[in-house]
């Protein structure tokens, strides 16, 4: 062992000297001989050779390494998603509210189990996993397993499961094959059967519910039409005042009653999820005018005021449910109306956002009222809730009409809060997206044409600082150059000192109630002051005033509005105002004013088809006071006999009749008309409030719908609307031609 290593120790003492000098033979072969330096070149060579290939191994060694720590790290990932991809899988099937088990097929015992299905039997996890399937589920299937026994591949059937204590619990399972690691496994799942009758059950009873309180609805409002229509006619009767105390005292009664059936419907409806918007396009400024124009008519009486301001960024073309909103605001304004004494009601409509397709708009109702306790805010949009229990019994109401507004404002999707203090008023605040029909930018006609107005003077006299805000508002929108005079003698001095500039205003809006002066007043003494004459429109607080504007005398009078304004309306009233201004001062005056002058006596011939006597005493006397001639039918088939024998200007066609109710009486008239080329305009009459009754009434061929108890003028509106393009008051039908009457139609 010593010989052998010498050599190698001789080596590496040589290398740490410098073998690689070995070469040099002339000394080395005389101090090792020839034969010696062969030997050791030989055994430097295979030193060389050597070193090289541990390198390499070293190399080698260092990359397998390198290798299979990236492996094992690799691994150690592909575990971790292994780990999470089982947790999220078992949170899945944990949170599912159906029961599932992984059974072996082989020897049917539970080899997985998920959390609902364990909660369900009343037992852990832990007590099921490892047990025999029947003797948690299926338990008189023992031997008769319908995918290893009987040869299904897939099982769906109704199945008891065993809960703690022998409870047997009905459940539909669903079974599946599969395979795992090689063995085959059973994958059932199933649903409780009592939950599933129970949501059954509660649908059935919704339906009941809703098709009980539709019934009741149309009951009561058969005999509510009676009550409400004939007081309105005693009220336009002589009575005492003590008479009509107690009439009055009724209808309010009878008004009250409806509201509230109108309200449990509602709410029910949207309870049952019943209650679907039904969009269509618009004029979002028009609409508004509409409904608070119907609000303010109260609001006069009881000497508040009433404004609406639409900011002008707001589209006005949109599209949405209008019956809805104005559902919304008759709600939030009618409550504003009923808890203020005094002061005023203001609608604002400002847009927040918008893009291509919609604008969610923010609407706000502020009040002077009593206010609302902040402790009280969020509970006043719960059912049959109101603020303080003393406002039910003094001012009325269910609590039922904000509850019912909130599940509005969210069909609308938007959201609604309050801002109140006691005493301090109250602003009810919502938002809504709404539609917007292409090209729906502000493109509208009329303020297009307010182009001819810009640059023209006018002259704004308004007591009301809001009112006389949004006027300038507007007009400075339409480029007119507004002068604003908060009180009859400022209008008069600015009038004045335009006049002696040399630069009279041609035009002047002046309120009719000032507290230095009466409006009619002001308007007379700048009209005989200023030259040229200017054109005068008069602002009325309430229609109760408006005989303060036709004491002008003729040769003065431009026009009038009634608060609140809209936009539209302003602008008409304004070109109307001009216009005749520009007329010869002599001309008398033979249109009727804006607010709409006594009507003419209307010599239509009327079929009205009526079961009920009240009814058909209400209707008739409602159109002979109109100076309507009036035939009378108990039923549908009648109504087909009278309609055949003589020519009618319109048919008023109760919906539900017997032996033959109006829809399909009225199918029959049309099936003849399509013969004759004739068309009666006819109007349902039905106490059904459903909006789906109204469509169904619509597709059945009438041309319009009136909801019991009957508002008269609601019922005129829509005949005037209907007749006058067929035919003039007081002519033949016969002569309309049935040419006129599809372009009336039309």
């Amino acid at each position: 062992m010593g010989i052998g290593r010498a050599p190698e120790n001789r080596v590496q003492a040589g290398r740490a000297r410098g073998v690689e000098n070995v070469g040099d033979a002339g000394g080395r072969t005389e101090q090792y001989g020839e034969a010696g330096w062969r030997a050791l070149q030989e055994l430097n060579s295979r030193l060389r050779a050597e070193n090289e290939r541990l390198s390499a191994q070293a190399e080698q060694a260092v990359e397998a390494g390198i290798r299979r720590a990236a492996l094992l790290a690799e691994v150690e990932t592909v575990k971790a998603g292994l780990a999470e991809s089982e947790s999220y899988l078992k949170t899945l099937l944990d949170i599912l509210p159906v029961g599932i088990i992984a059974v072996d097929a082989e020897h049917h015992r539970i080899l997985d189990i998920n959390s609902f299905a364990a909660k369900l039997s009343g037992q852990s996890c832990h007590d099921v996993v490892g047990n025999l399937c029947h003797g948690f589920i299926c338990p008189a299937e023992v031997g008769r397993c319908p995918i290893t026994d009987l040869g299904n591949r897939v099982d769906q059937s109704e199945r008891v499961l065993l809960a703690e204590g022998g409870v047997q619990i009905p459940v539909l399972k669903t079974v599946s094959p599969v395979k795992r690691g090689g063995r085959l496994i059973l994958v059932e799942s199933f649903v409780d059967l009592r939950a599933v009758k129970s949501q059954k059950a509660a649908e059935a009873a919704n339906k009941a519910k809703t098709q009980f309180l539709a019934r009741m609805s149309h009951e009561i409002r058969t005999p509510m039409n009676g009550i409400v229509g004939m007081t309105e006619l005693v009220l336009d009767t002589p009575l005492t005042p003590e008479q009509r105390s107690y009439v009055q005292m009724v209808k309010a009664s009878a008004d009250s009653l409806l509201e509230l059936i109108n309200d449990i419907l509602d709410l029910s409806k949207i309870e049952a999820g019943k209650v679907e918007l039904r969009p269509a396009e618009i004029r979002l400024r028009e609409s508004l005018s509409e409904t608070m124009k119907a609000l303010a008519v109260r609001a006069h009486q009881k000497g508040l005021k009433v404004m609406f301001d639409v900011r002008p960024e707001v589209p006005d073309r949109v599209v949405c449910d209008s019956g809805r909103l104005r559902q919304i605001l008759w709600n939030l304004a009618g409550n504003a109306i009923k808890f203020t004494e005094r002061g005023e009601i203001a609608l604002r409509v400002a847009l927040e956002r918008a893009d291509c397709e919609s604008a969610l708009l923010h609407f706000s109702v502020s009040d002077t009222g009593i206010g609302i306790d902040p402790k009280d805010h969020r509970r006043i949009f719960d059912s049959f809730v109101q603020a303080d229990n003393s406002i039910t019994r003094s001012q009325g109401g269910t609590g039922l009409g904000l509850a019912i507004t909130a599940e509005l404002v969210r069909l609308f999707g938007g959201r609604i809060w309050l801002e109140s203090e006691l005493g301090r008023g109250s602003t009810f605040h919502f938002t809504g997206r709404f539609g917007l029909p292409p090209g729906s930018a502000r493109d509208e006609a009329r303020p297009a044409m307010a182009r001819s107005l810009a640059g023209m003077p006018v002259l704004i006299a308004d007591e009301h600082a809001a009112n006389l805000q949004m006027l300038v508002g507007i007009l400075s929108g339409w480029g007119m150059l507004p002068t604003a005079a908060a009180s009859g003698q400022m209008a008069l001095a600015s009038a004045r000192s335009a006049c002696a500039a040399g630069r009279p205003f041609p035009l002047a809006l002046i309120d009719s109630e000032f507290p230095d002066m009466n409006g009619s007043a002001v308007a007379r003494i700048i009209r005989e002051e200023a030259r040229p004459t200017p054109a005068i429109v008069m602002m009325l607080a309430g229609r109760s005033n408006q005989g303060n504007a036709l004491r002008l005398p003729e040769h003065t009078r431009s026009g009038y509005l009634v608060k609140p304004i809209g936009e539209f309306e302003l602008f008409d009233a304004i070109q109307a105002a001009l216009a005749n201004t520009l007329r010869a001062e002599t001309a008398p005056d033979s249109a009727a004013g804006p607010s709409g002058e006594p009507a003419r006596s209307k010599k239509w011939n009327i079929l009205v088809a009526e079961d009920h006597h009240i009814n058909q005493f209400l209707i008739t006397r409602i159109l002979e006071k109109l100076g309507c001639s009036v035939t009378v039918a108990t039923n549908g088939r009648q109504a087909i006999g009278a309609a055949d024998g003589q020519p009618f200007d319109a048919i008023l066609m109760d919906v539900e009749m017997p032996e033959m109710g109006g829809i399909e009486a009225t199918a029959r008239i049309r099936e003849d008309e399509r013969r004759t080329g004739k068309h009666i305009p006819i109007i349902a009459l039905t106490a059904h409030a459903t909006p789906g009754y109204r469509e169904e009434c619509l597709s059945a061929g009438m041309d319009d719908y009136v909801s019991k108890p009957i508002d008269s003028r609601e019922l005129v509106a829509k005949l005037e609307r209907l007749i006058a393009p067929v035919r003039p008051p007081g002519g033949e039908a016969a002569r309309a031609g049935p040419g006129t009457a599809g372009a009336g139609r039309a």
